[in-house]
């Protein structure tokens, strides 16, 4: 395990269409002021934000490629990972590390009406570092969604989900995630569909205190974030082929005066493209570009508001063994430019995994 000044790195998160994560991590030189746990929770909601939205992504695709018919009342599936990541810290040493993750899924879609559709799905995933153990994380997501549709084209969906994240060997980086949700779509044609959106997401830290502006703790008042977030979507829909491109705009308060790590503001645009080549090969393009623009943090030496940009791709292939079982390859290349030269950094993982539907 890493000594007490490596710890103040994020850590590094993973992206594989199988047991889906996304790495959005920081450099420690950058964040040496920092607690760790503060930098690493960041890292894991946004990791568990993308895991659980890319899991009903290949639920989608599935679909899609194999025009199957509507999906079974309950299903239970289990999938299994290793790889191995060039710079899961994001610093100059550039010391890359292996890991493996496992997960676990159940999802229950009970058709109450014609026009009235329910989903509850629970989410459990372990992964684990070779070295850098105390980037070790355990989650569990409960999801629950009710799909009004009184009648085509206009369906709505709300939905909560309620996360637990655990940092095995930091206390002070696990929280609760709760989150609250309304989306509106509209299929403006079969192959054609509009999707307006909000979200509330609430974080409570289990032990983590809230800092006042000389960055003394508050003794009896844990740290709690909130995030607004709207979004805008366009899906296309053809035979072989599912075109997704959106985009979200978040706005995040926090109760932590020193850090106001989450007070910035945010504009995502992402886009996912999945090919059916044959009747057993998916291909998985995945994009994505993020602009934070912080309101109390600046640069040091030019004393301007710090912004920052993240460039994500991600090509996957997942290939269909037996009717029920899936092998994933993938490969991701992630980019940050900041008008702070600090945290600027480049990064490539490598992911193989197998997924098996019971």
């Amino acid at each position: 395990m890493r000594n007490a000044a490596s710890r103040s790195n994020r850590g590094s998160l993973l992206l594989c269409l199988c047991v889906i994560s996304a790495p959005l991590s920081w450099p420690a030189v950058a964040r040496a002021a920092e607690p760790a746990s503060q930098v690493k929770s960041d890292e894991a909601a946004d990791r568990a934000k993308l895991f659980i939205t890319l899991l009903k992504r290949r639920a989608e695709r599935v679909l899609e490629a194999h025009r199957a018919p509507p999906p079974p009342v309950a299903t239970v599936s289990g999938g299994v990972s290793t790889g191995y990541e060039s710079n899961p810290n994001l610093d100059g040493a550039r010391k890359g590390d292996a890991f493996a993750e496992e997960s676990f899924s159940v999802a229950f879609r009970p058709p109450i009406t014609h026009w009235l559709k329910g989903e509850f799905v629970a989410d459990f995933s372990n992964t684990n570092y070779l070295e850098f153990t105390d980037l070790n994380l355990r989650m569990t997501n409960l999801a629950g969604a009710f799909q009004i549709q009184p009648r085509p084209p206009l369906r709505l969906d709300l939905g909560v989900e309620y996360g637990i994240l655990n940092f095995p060997l930091d206390a002070d980086s696990s929280f609760f995630d709760k989150r609250a949700k309304a989306h509106l779509s509209l299929a403006q044609t079969p192959w054609l569909t509009h999707k307006v959106g909000w979200t509330y997401q609430l974080r409570e830290y289990d032990t983590l205190k809230a800092h006042d502006s000389a960055q003394n703790r508050l003794e009896g008042l844990n740290r709690q974030d909130q995030r607004h977030v709207a979004l805008y979507e366009l899906q296309l829909r053809f035979p072989k082929t599912f075109a997704r491109a959106g985009v979200e705009w978040y706005r995040n308060f926090s109760n932590d005066q020193y850090q106001e790590f989450y007070d910035w503001e945010d504009i995502l645009w992402r886009g996912i493209l999945i090919r059916s080549l044959n009747p057993r090969l998916l291909a998985v393009l995945v994009g994505s570009q993020e602009r934070k623009n912080y309101e109390a943090r600046s640069v040091p030496a030019i004393n301007v508001a710090e912004r920052d940009d993240l460039w994500t791709a991600t090509g996957s292939l997942i290939y269909q063994l037996r009717p029920h079982t899936s092998l994933t390859c993938s490969t991701t290349y992630r980019y940050q430019d900041s008008n702070d030269p600090r945290l600027d950094f480049t990064d490539w993982i490598y992911q193989v995994g197998l997924e098996v539907e019971f």
